[in-house]
Order: C-alpha cells, then structure tokens, then sequence
C-alpha cells in the first residue's frame, strides 16, 4: 500500500512538533539538521560497507543486511 505524499507531509509535520514541544524553531533546527546529516552518513556508511565487501545492493535495507551479516 503507497502512503499518499501529503499524508506523508502532515505525518512528518505532526512529529516534528511534537519533539520541538516549546522550543524555538530557530533552535529545533540546530537538532533536525544534525539528525538529517548523521543519517545521510549512517546510509553512506552501510553502503560503502556492501561496496567493500563486494556485495551488490539495490537500496538500503540490503545494505543493512549485508552489514549485519559482516
């Protein structure tokens, strides 16, 4: 079943607010861009592990396999 974009919008919204709570969004983006930065390199990382160990993977839930198979 495909999650409709907008759904997916308001869903990702509705979470962000709830961890700002009361802070300031000048401050909430010091986290969210940190959070978005250690997952674009936790991705990166378990790619680049199935590069090393010559494995071929299609998306990141194969990457993951593959790393906790390593």
């Amino acid at each position: 079943m495909a999650i409709k974009k907008s759904e997916l919008y308001s869903a990702i919204w509705k979470s962000c607010d709830e961890l700002r709570g009361g802070m300031d969004a000048s401050e909430y983006k010091n986290y969210t861009l940190g959070l978005i930065f250690y997952k674009y390199l936790s991705d990166n990382m378990l790619h680049h592990v199935a590069e090393l160990l010559e494995k071929q993977v299609d998306d990141l839930k194969e990457a993951q396999e593959v790393y906790t198979e390593a």
